[in-house]
């Protein structure tokens, strides 16, 4: 007898079953207990919690021959996890005062506890004010199932009303290692996994490269693991070969390195007040800026050589607005034409701190002295 297909007698039910769809998860009940004052859902708190919640959520270690699970790792490298306004804002559409109100409310209800670090990241550059979000299992489970737990009654507003054992599944204890949570799998306890996974793609389709560690070790140590992905934007390398690429930036180093140019160039300011052609012009300029700090090489090609990445990184994050207005102004006044425009812009911005001072010196003089001022029609 030949066995048929499984089906559910709807062919739009059918085709979803081969649709692989993963991601954030928003549980209906918290349009219920994520609120604003008005009683209506907090729709940006409820969101950015879902995306807290993703990173948060461990990813299962597999056995490559036996599928059998081997244990859990963490999407993210240091203790607790690295976010900013700016990633919400810009994931989202949102402002960066509404994010931070949206996580305000979140803090309120204990369900998140934001932390301000001090960072320094080498080269002299240090970043102040770099927000870390711890989540609270605990509270997050009262959010999500508010019906088995006597505080959301009203009963008592403690953690000890929170039963270890949940519908949701079991909690662990402050005491339990790392892998011991992973009781009722099969996995001997306090037993931490390493491996290596070849290339492919993490739960939200961002790409994992090849030779990428899990995080997990023997002795409990966490280490820092890489991913290409940078803010919901690919990059391109700009040198082209795969095989000379390194390991790119933490993805949370992404983000806070992508603030921080941010930052320096007053991007924000000339995205909403430069006429549209400047606002284009700075816009790629900024796109090659992250391309360069976010994406590591031994080397950058500067003008034909070969740089160190570290040097060029280092002058690239010291970028300012009047160096980028200083390409774009060069860009438009050149006569020569310019064959490869990406490879321009990128020694153009290396250039800029250096040459920037002796340009406009040079135009003064030649305003003042060459006839500069009369080509004007000033005097």
């Amino acid at each position: 007898m030949i066995m048929g297909y499984l089906t559910s007698g709807n062919i739009i039910v059918d085709a979803m079953g081969s649709i692989n769809i993963s991601g954030n998860i928003v549980p209906a009940i918290w349009y219920s207990t994520i609120t604003k004052e008005n009683g209506k859902p907090y729709l940006l708190a409820i969101v950015i919690l879902a995306d807290i919640v993703y990173w948060y959520r461990p990813s299962e270690v597999r056995d490559q021959g036996t599928g059998q699970i081997l244990g859990w790792k963490k999407k993210f490298s240091e203790d607790i996890l690295r976010q900013s306004y700016q990633y919400y804002a810009d994931l989202f559409g949102e402002s960066k005062k509404t994010v931070k109100t949206a996580m305000d409310k979140l803090e309120k209800l204990q369900v998140i506890k934001r932390e301000f670090r001090t960072i320094s990241y080498g080269d002299g550059l240090v970043c102040n004010n770099v927000m870390y979000v711890e989540l609270k299992p605990d509270i997050l489970y009262q959010l999500t199932f508010p019906e088995k737990i006597p505080a959301m009654k009203g009963t008592n507003n403690s953690y000890s009303d929170v039963s270890d054992n949940k519908m949701g599944g079991s909690l662990p204890v402050k005491s339990d290692s790392p892998m011991e949570i992973l009781g009722g799998r099969g996995i001997q306890k306090g037993k931490q996994v390493s491996t290596k996974l070849e290339a492919g793609y993490d739960e939200k389709a961002h790409t994992i490269p090849t030779k990428w560690d899990t995080g997990i070790s023997q002795n409990g140590d966490t280490y820092s693991y890489t991913s290409t992905y940078i803010s919901d934007k690919e990059f391109h390398p700009v040198n082209q070969s795969y095989d000379e690429m390194e390991k790119t930036v933490d993805v949370i180093d992404v983000n806070a390195y992508i603030d921080i140019i941010k930052e320096n160039i007053e991007y924000d300011h000339y995205m909403q007040y430069s006429e549209n052609q400047d606002r284009e012009l700075y816009d790629e300029l900024f796109g090659i800026i992250c391309e360069v700090v976010c994406v590591k090489h031994k080397t950058v090609r500067i003008g034909g050589d070969e740089y160190p990445y570290e040097l060029v990184k280092a002058k690239y994050l010291k970028l300012n607005s009047s160096h980028l207005n200083y390409v774009i102004y060069c860009m438009k006044n050149t006569t020569t034409k310019i064959t490869n425009i990406k490879a321009y812009m990128v020694t153009a911005l290396y250039n800029a701190p250096n040459t920037i001072n002796h340009y406009y010196q040079q135009e003064v003089q030649h305003d003042m002295y060459g006839g500069g001022w009369h080509e004007k029609g000033i005097v």
